[in-house]
């Protein structure tokens, strides 16, 4: 039976007030919150000791998840996707990472925050991303990430440890359900399959103590490293803990016994060294421990772990003052892991198997505070990246003249739209399967390309739509207006080519000159008109039903 949650009980009936603590001026009040916060995530990493094993080390525990029917189906499919969610703990700024360069509303209540010229890149004339993050530039240029604006969810409380139970439990305020979404995905994927011990983990979470992302009802499917080097441990030795490293007493004979059972009971430990260890990362990493959980996961996938979903962190966004330094810094080693992961995974094709999603457990206000920093607030963007993602702006940007009478940003995009959209294309979950899990029906939006869309398989499982569609690099790109481009089709034709800007919208079909076919593949000279403007913006290729996607960028 799931216990009931009575922190958000209390913050249900806190909806449409300004939260005590939310700001750095609520003084001792907002201490006791962030003192609040840090012991629940404490807490939280060590309640689940009956899952399997929890002893700690250094104070920190490992747990592995119990054994569950998603499992046997997964294990036999050969190209299964992935999700890596990326949490930015401590509520994410998302003014000052995509900026409204354009709206005088944020300039006015940024003297000193609001960023424009050389600190922005310039995706529209309205918006931009934080410089900082110039690292994902050509990611972007290439149509491999999406930037989802206003994110967030109706009646926003601004707890660090409320917000976050919200969007790791996809649940709203009131829920006294203490199961994660993806938890609740996974066991619903596969409801008629028999339960059997495992030697892998369906989910990998590292660098976190917030094991509610994979908890459904009544198992835990997931395995938890709370540090870097407790996974660098296993990887390089097989064990979680160090039996040896023990006082030479009474005591430390109990713990190096304890220890002992801790290691034999984790039964995933072969399957993760194993995966790690038959493989490597194919470029350099930048330093720190956010590319080092990366540069991780990326391994595990190229060794063949059949994980489906990894959960790693990088925190720090609790910006209440002296913002600009601290908030680039950390996009900046956003963006940088990122790309490298990204890069990584393109090296052998890995990277259209993965999606990877950025979230943070809420925005800032819009109004810099007295100490040149932000106080929590409600929504902010997130960003979405993988070889077959939909690429460019989505969502409305936010609406900085309407606000709350907190000051705060109303948002526009519920962040369970994006989930079941996550949930439909790229795990291939019904529609009612989703909203079994979200508690309710959401809208979705386009977050993969039509032609990687999934579909059931004959387990149940899911598996890629047959034929793919697939592009060449554009050739030249830059281009001043023409540019060549090979299709790589099942049906071996295309049937419309289509220009879009960085916003998706359609500016009209490209014709389709100087084709060339070759087996299953077509050769395309396309031109764009002289009419457009330079700028950075997409080709859409359509082919028997299925679509395709590339960037280039357009000079004059």
């Amino acid at each position: 039976m799931c216990s009931s949650n009575p922190e958000r009980s209390k913050a249900a009936q806190r909806h449409g007030s300004i939260r005590e603590g939310a700001r750095r001026e609520d003084g001792h009040q907002h201490t006791l919150d962030h003192e609040a916060w840090s012991r629940r995530q404490f807490i939280k990493g060590l309640a689940l000791a009956g899952s399997a094993v929890s002893l700690g080390l250094n104070g920190m525990p490992v747990h592995a998840a119990q054994p569950h029917a998603l499992a046997p189906m997964l294990s036999g499919m050969e190209h299964d996707r992935v999700l890596v969610l990326i949490q930015l703990s401590g509520g994410n700024d998302g003014l000052n990472m995509v900026v409204p360069i354009g709206n005088d509303l944020y300039h006015r209540n940024r003297p000193n925050l609001g960023l424009s010229g050389s600190k922005v890149m310039s995706l529209t004339p309205e918006v931009g991303l934080n410089a900082r993050m110039e690292a994902l530039e050509a990611l972007y240029g290439d149509g491999n990430l999406s930037v989802v604006q206003d994110v967030g969810y109706p009646n926003s409380d601004l707890s660090h440890f409320v917000s976050t139970d919200v969007w790791l439990s996809g649940q709203d305020l009131s829920s006294q359900d203490n199961t994660g979404w993806m938890g609740r995905s996974l066991a619903s994927a596969f409801p008629e399959a028999v339960e059997e011990p495992l030697d892998y983990p369906l989910a990998i979470q590292i660098g976190s103590s917030s094991p509610m992302l994979f908890q459904a009802d009544g198992a835990l499917l997931g395995t938890q490293f709370p540090s870097q080097a407790m996974l660098d441990r296993l990887t390089s030795t097989g064990s979680i803990y160090d039996e040896s490293d023990v006082p030479n007493s009474l005591a430390g004979a109990e713990l190096a016994y304890a220890r002992g059972v801790a290691n034999d009971a984790f039964i995933y430990a072969g399957s993760i060294k194993d995966a790690y260890s038959s493989s490597r990362n194919l470029i350099s990493y930048p330093g720190g421990t956010f590319a080092s959980q990366l540069a991780s996961v990326a391994r595990m996938i190229r060794g063949g772990m059949k994980s489906r979903v990894y959960h790693v962190s990088l925190g720090g966004f609790d910006t209440h003052s002296y913002q600009e330094g601290t908030h680039g810094y950390l996009l900046s080693v956003l963006a940088a892991g990122l790309s490298a992961f990204m890069d990584d995974l393109r090296t052998d094709g890995l990277h259209d198997r993965v999606l990877a999603m950025t979230f943070s457990e809420f925005g800032r206000r819009v109004e810099q505070n007295g100490s040149i920093g932000t106080d929590h607030g409600t929504s902010a963007p997130l960003f979405i990246a993988g070889g077959h993602v939909l690429g460019g702006l989505h969502g409305d940007a936010p609406d900085l003249a309407d606000l709350d009478v907190a000051g705060n940003l109303k948002p526009r995009l519920d962040f369970r739209s994006v989930y079941a959209s996550i949930l439909q294309q790229w795990f291939g979950l019904s529609e009612s399967a989703v909203s079994g899990v979200l508690g309710g029906a959401y809208s979705t939006m386009p977050v993969i390309h039509e032609g990687a869309v999934v579909g059931r398989s004959q387990h149940g499982g899911v598996s890629t739509v047959p034929g793919g569609l697939s592009l060449s690099e554009l050739y030249p790109n830059p281009t001043t207006g023409a540019f060549t481009v090979t299709v790589r089709s099942m049906p071996g034709r295309v049937d419309r080519a289509t220009l879009l800007d960085i916003q998706g919208r359609n500016l009209g079909d490209l014709d389709l000159m100087g084709t060339r076919a070759a087996g299953g593949e077509v050769t395309l000279r396309l031109e764009v008109p002289t009419y457009v403007p330079s700028g950075r913006f997409f080709v859409r290729i359509q082919s028997g039903g299925q679509v395709a996607t590339k960037g280039f960028v357009l000079v004059r």
